[in-house]
């Protein structure tokens, strides 16, 4: 055989082969590309081969569905295919640890976590990476004993919230610790003084630069006084009055009297009403309240001051807080016939009168409760007239000026037959007018009683027994007074 001869190949088997070797090719591409395709559709069926049961302890489908951003999000843009975005994956994210923070605190175990992700990525697949295995569940959790720390978007959020909450409970015990500071005790040693009665002497005849001076060496000698004469003598307003001598007529008596005795609550309300202020007003929007409408004020929320919101606020409390109810009790007279029986019993007759007790349930209206804090006149208004006409015991702030724009002139504190003038303050008015019940020992008006409770013993921090305090100013002071 010849070299020509040993070349020559058989086409008919040369074909043959490259036809086997083509349909291998193309049944070896066919079946990769069916691996895809199962992949990137079908969902993974195996179980976890790393857990056996549900540790996070709650349900992922209804954990999200139940949330209006995520349902949207798993069945709409999951289901469509669309593009999932960051800000998808931290609202997945967000949901999933509230629930998980829900069950578990805020602490709960790394099995427990990668879990969650691996069963996530295997509930909806376009949250995860169909390319690699597992649908790359590691972009949601991972945690290696070599790494830094665990990763992805679930932990992201399980820190974010571990700070806010730690932030949220040290300002809460911030808040608590502040309101154990605030010392309510009088700064007298000797608490109950023997009265000096040159020195009163002195101060009921006498005017001058210095008496200020005597005022406050005299403070808790009056203070005794007076306590002795509204308490055990039972004596009127009026005259304990008259027998407080400089307390009235002397420009800021009332409330340096309150400071010597309470120097550390003494600008407490001047530091934490501007704050309450804007918080009462946010939540009487929320609740519906339009001050706009129960006020009579024509001034828009825009144009509004920090001094305007802080008078407005103190108006809306009579409307944020229920109207109080309370007990009066009234004599009742009954006529009853007296008959002489044989027996020689006695019956009672019409002209003998006897008297009951009844008590009945007063309540008094929003406005009510708004004019026995506080009452605005117009700027031309005679004092001398709204005292005569006065015949309330406890203190009020009247207010002289256009109430309609906000535009007052003038404040004063109206105790009985006596107005404190306060100036273009309303702040001043406020805190003059608290101070005197507390100097003066008068008790809170009927109609704002639990108003007067919230400004004493929420936004004041004065001392009260559990009982004495309703629940609704408690369910009020625990929404204000927390977020200041």
């Amino acid at each position: 055989m010849s070299n020509s001869e040993m070349h020559v190949v058989n086409p008919v088997r040369n074909y043959s082969f490259h036809q086997e070797s083509c349909q291998k090719d193309d049944n070896a591409e066919k079946s990769y590309d069916q691996g895809i395709n199962q992949t990137c559709i079908q969902p993974l069926k195996s179980p976890d081969e790393h857990i056996s049961k549900n540790i996070y302890g709650f349900d992922i489908q209804e954990v999200l569905t139940a949330n209006v951003t995520t349902k949207k999000i798993v069945t709409t843009k999951v289901e469509e295919n669309q593009f999932i975005l960051r800000s998808d994956r931290q609202a997945v994210a967000a949901v999933l640890i509230d629930a998980v923070i829900e069950r578990s605190g805020t602490n709960p175990s790394k099995n427990s976590l990668e879990q969650l992700a691996r069963q996530l990525v295997r509930k909806y697949p376009g949250l995860g990476d169909p390319r690699r295995s597992e649908r790359g569940w590691q972009m949601w959790f991972f945690h290696t004993v070599k790494g830094q720390g665990a990763t992805g978007f679930l932990e992201d959020r399980l820190k974010n919230q571990r700070r806010r909450l730690v932030k949220k409970q040290t300002k809460s015990d911030r808040f608590m610790e502040d309101a154990e500071d605030i010392n309510w005790q009088s700064m007298d040693e000797d608490d109950d003084p023997v009265p000096d009665d040159a020195k009163l002497e002195y101060l009921k005849h006498n005017f001058g630069p210095d008496i200020p001076t005597v005022m406050k060496v005299t403070v808790f000698m009056r203070r005794s006084l007076l306590r002795a004469y509204q308490r055990e003598q039972f004596i009127g307003l009026q005259k304990a009055m008259e027998k407080m001598p400089r307390l009235f007529d002397t420009e800021n008596m009332i409330v340096q009297d309150f400071n010597i005795r309470h120097p550390a609550v003494s600008l407490i309300l001047y530091e934490r009403w501007p704050k309450v202020s804007r918080l009462l007003l946010e939540y009487a929007e929320e609740s519906g309240i339009c001050y706009k409408k129960k006020l009579d004020i024509a001034k828009h929320r825009y144009d509004l001051s920090e001094s305007d919101i802080c008078l407005i606020a103190f108006c809306l409390l009579p409307f944020i807080l229920p109207s109080c109810g309370r007990k009066l009790t009234s004599q009742i007279e009954s006529d009853d016939e007296e008959e002489t029986t044989g027996r020689g019993s006695t019956k009672r007759s019409k002209s003998q009168t006897s008297s009951r007790k009844r008590q009945s349930t007063v309540k008094a209206s929003d406005l009510d409760s708004l004019r026995s804090m506080i009452c605005f006149k117009p700027r031309n208004s005679h004092v001398a007239e709204i005292l005569n006409d006065n015949i309330r015991i406890a203190p009020f702030i009247l207010a002289l000026g256009s109430s309609i724009n906000l535009q007052l002139d003038n404040f004063f504190v109206i105790i009985n037959k006596v107005a404190i003038p306060c100036g273009t303050s309303f702040l001043v008015a406020l805190d003059t007018c608290f101070k005197c019940f507390t100097v003066l020992y008068l008790p809170l008006p009927i109609e704002s009683f639990d108003h007067w409770l919230f400004v004493q013993h929420g936004v004041c921090g004065k001392p009260f027994k559990e009982y004495e305090l309703p629940p609704v100013v408690q369910a009020l002071v625990g929404q204000i007074m927390c977020r200041i």
